[in-house]
């Protein structure tokens, strides 16, 4: 082999080396920075699951508007606390009260009821939520907090003093925070009380968890007078925002910053409670919305009884949209993995409605009258393209495609 063979031989193993080492740079590097909205529930997990730490799975648009199946609750009388939740499967839980006591429906996707169990009156927003693994579900009850598995058997129940609670949420380390006699208290998933704050009254409101799993719910001190609470996961307030309204839940960006309707504005946060911007919001006062947040942290919220709009988190005004058969929404909106909105709302005295915007604020269906009724639970979307919907105080559930 000739010298100027090996000299270029040489320097070819050397370029090679170089270029692979710069290819490995390319790989290891750091991912990009996570931006995403941090907790994926209310509008931002259609599923309604109340975990975040859950199992992951697409959730892709609901087409065509139109009515799959329906079924009766078989009772003439249903109080306001019912909601719903999906697993990744595609089975729909609902948990709903009557005067002769509640029952828990778990549906397959195609409408037939895999099991029913009997539950006791509950007239309250308490919602589903479901385990890491999804194979236990947690809610409340009258005077007790109780946790099923996927089959419908009974794993724990203890006595909660209290028949109003919090729509229950998950931490990672499956910790499940509620309320228990209208104070926030901790669960672990085996069932024993970890911790409870007697200082706080958090009976109907739906807790949120930012990145570093600080609890965010508010807080009645008495009548006209509430606040916001940052609760670290030893149960310590952190911080306190003062209110003079009653709100129903918040959203949390990619960011930490929280958003909240707040009587006739919506008011943002940074993630130390200094207040950022507040603006006012068009239309009926109504503070009880919760709205939702797009992957590009993008504030989806109703005003009132004439629209839904979308603003930055600059708080500015990326459109607004006057729709058609307009009545105003409650309680929350949600939202699909391709940012389309779905939500409930009246067309006229008791005749509710589903309708469908995509993400730029464009009516993409609606469907009037799917039944008879006031529009208090919110809607849950399926993994298979289809919602789960009831009116407020249902004698019936139906799917939509």
């Amino acid at each position: 082999m000739s010298k100027s063979y090996v000299k270029y031989f040489l320097a070819l193993l050397i370029t090679l080396s170089f270029l692979s080492c710069e290819s490995n740079i390319l790989l290891i590097s750091p991912p990009e920075n996570d931006t995403k909205p941090v907790w994926p529930q209310v509008g931002y997990n259609g599923r309604h699951t109340g975990n975040r730490y859950g199992i992951n799975i697409n959730i892709p648009p609901v087409q065509n508007g139109d009515v799959y199946w329906m079924d009766s609750t078989t009772h003439s009388w249903v109080n306001d606390g019912s909601e719903s939740a999906c697993d990744a499967n595609g089975n729909f839980y609902f948990r709903f009260s009557t005067a002769a006591g509640g029952k828990i429906i778990k549906y397959r996707p195609d409408g037939t009821r895999i099991w029913v169990r009997d539950s006791l009156q509950n007239d309250c927003y308490t919602g589903i939520a479901l385990s890491n693994d999804e194979t236990k579900l947690y809610y409340s009850d009258w005077y007790k907090f109780t946790c099923l598995d996927s089959s419908g058997n009974l794993v724990w129940s203890i006595a909660n003093g209290s028949n109003w609670g919090t729509i229950p949420c998950v931490a990672k380390d499956g910790t499940i925070y509620t309320s228990f006699g209208f104070n926030l208290t901790a669960v672990s998933p085996d069932g024993n009380v970890k911790w409870r704050l007697f200082n706080t009254n958090v009976g109907t409101c739906w807790p949120v968890l930012d990145r570093d799993d600080n609890i965010i719910v508010q807080n009645t001190i008495t009548t006209g007078q509430y606040e916001l609470l940052k609760i670290n996961r030893d149960g310590n307030v952190i911080y306190r925002y003062k209110l003079s309204d009653w709100i129903f839940s918040a959203v949390i960006d990619g960011f930490n910053n929280i958003y909240f309707r707040y009587s006739d504005s919506l008011i943002s946060l940074n993630e130390n409670f200094d207040t950022r911007w507040k603006r006012a919001i068009p239309g009926f006062d109504y503070a009880h919305v919760v709205p939702a947040i797009t992957k590009e942290n993008h504030i989806i919220i109703d005003s009132g009884y004439v629209a839904v709009m979308s603003i930055d988190g600059q708080g500015k005004t990326d459109w607004i949209n006057l729709f058609p058969n307009s009545g105003f929404i409650e309680p929350y909106i949600v939202l699909d993995d391709e940012d389309n909105i779905y939500f409930n709302h009246l067309h006229d005295i008791f005749k509710l409605a589903v309708s469908s915007f995509d993400k730029n604020g464009n009516l993409r269906w609606q469907n009037i009258d799917p039944a008879i009724g006031w529009v208090l639970p919110g809607l849950t979307l399926s993994p298979l393209g289809m919602l789960f919907d009831t009116p407020k105080r249902p004698n019936v559930v139906f799917t939509i495609k």
